[in-house]
């Protein structure tokens, strides 16, 4: 028989018989007034239409803590999981001998346990635990630091990882605790702005058309990728409406956790050399994220496959499936990936500087004024540093602030800037990117 895949991301749990994706539910738990709990892509599609308690935060944060509208059966997010985890087992448990779990890094010793302890009472033959990271790494080309970039419901995780000796993940982090949920609530607004802007129509007047239009969102953001505009439709009983968003409408919503990502990356990236930046299926939901990445010097991003941890999985699942009754949480594979050679593309000079959702010029030279509460502007008599371009590099020269920062560290009188690079003046952060 085959071996059965769970992969942990609440955005969308992927099982799979061997390597071949069979489900995806996404994270999601409805209880209904009469008590009745729907779980997956079922509750997910009536969050809008019923009068229910709904909850999406239980893989999130897999702990025992009491939940809002309990109920005797569902007293917390362990409940909730176990009934989502029941669900997918029931629909391959004739198929799979044995299942191995692939779950996110952020994932502790209790919520493992709990996972492990749902899983025997479902009656999962579990074989194996292994992090997600390390299994959609495991098959890729490799440089000898390289990092995993994912996002979930409610976080963005970076993870390290180490091929040297053997493959290994050696750091962790939450990048920030908003996810793809607050995503697209804050597109789903953007739409309805623009509908009601465009023709007095607002979607969330009417619970069926707000349902629709968070239905189709997720398909529709992603074509975000090859066009600058695209035409949302909304057919509700009859009664069509359509109207053309722009990708410059829905970048406000996601521009402001690029600078946070991008801090992130740098913190963990090799300091002297080229670093592989994978970056999950799950990101092509987010307009704008690959350019923004393409822009770091020595970062070289690879987008994986959506079954590249179910592949590294299977793959490997020798190597991961524990001998014995213990459990083990593989983070470390006894193998090296294959190797990288040679030196990503050389990337363009900065010519804009992002902060917020709106990129400004440098021109020939930015002479940014010390008041940048309202937008940046230019001081041309007393600015606190120039920002300009001098051959193929941009330079910065601070005049008179000292708390400029470049990167988190102290700006020099004279530093040159790359695409990426984050200046922070006070609380306010600009990012540095390129229009080429």
């Amino acid at each position: 028989m085959a071996i059965g895949i769970i992969e942990l991301n609440d955005l969308g749990i992927q099982v799979s018989c061997d390597d071949e994706i069979t489900i995806i539910s996404p994270g999601y738990a409805l209880i209904h007034n009469n008590g009745e709990l729907s779980v997956g892509a079922d509750a997910m599609n009536l969050t809008r239409l019923l009068p229910s308690w709904t909850s999406n935060h239980f893989w999130n944060q897999l702990n025992t803590n009491p939940i809002p509208n309990a109920r005797d059966a569902i007293r917390h997010n362990a409940d909730l999981a176990f009934a989502h985890l029941e669900s997918l087992w029931e629909d391959i448990k004739e198929r799979v001998d044995s299942v191995i779990f692939v779950v996110p890094s952020f994932y502790n010793r209790s919520s493992l346990s709990l996972l492990l302890g749902m899983a025997e009472e479902c009656g999962i033959p579990t074989a194996g635990v292994v992090d997600l990271p390390i299994a959609a790494s495991c098959d890729q080309r490799l440089r000898d630091v390289s990092l995993y970039l994912d996002i979930h419901l409610h976080r963005i995780t970076l993870t390290r990882i180490s091929n040297t000796l053997n493959l290994s993940r050696t750091n962790d982090t939450t990048v920030c605790e908003t996810g793809m949920s607050a995503l697209l609530d804050r597109w789903a607004n953007a739409v309805a702005n623009q509908f009601i802007q465009t023709s007095r129509y607002d979607p969330f007047h009417n619970a069926k058309s707000e349902q629709e239009l968070y239905k189709q969102l997720p398909d529709w953001i992603t074509k975000f990728k090859t066009k600058r505009k695209n035409l949302f439709n909304l057919n509700i009983d009859g009664l069509k409406q359509s109207v053309t968003i722009s990708i410059d409408q829905l970048m406000p919503a996601c521009a402001p956790l690029f600078p946070q990502i991008i801090q992130s990356i740098r913190k963990q990236a090799s300091t002297n050399e080229t670093t592989t930046l994978l970056l999950s299926h799950r990101f092509n939901k987010i307009p704008g994220i690959r350019d923004t990445l393409d822009l770091l010097e020595k970062i070289d991003v690879i987008e994986l496959s959506s079954n590249a941890a179910i592949q590294g999985a299977f793959n490997h699942s020798e190597k991961i499936i524990s001998e014995g009754d213990s459990i083990t949480h593989v983070v470390n594979l006894p193998i090296k990936a294959k190797s990288i050679v040679g030196e990503p593309t050389t990337k363009y000079r900065g010519s804009h500087l992002l902060y917020h959702d709106h990129a400004t010029a440098i021109g020939r030279a930015f002479k940014l004024s010390d008041d940048i509460s309202d937008g940046l502007k230019q001081d041309l008599s007393n600015p606190i540093c120039t920002i300009y371009p001098k051959g193929p590099n941009l330079y910065i020269d601070v005049h008179n602030a000292t708390n400029i920062k470049i990167n988190d560290a102290p700006a020099a009188e004279h530093s040159s800037l790359h695409p990426g690079d984050i200046i922070s003046l006070g609380d306010h952060l600009m990012t540095v990117i390129s229009s080429s």
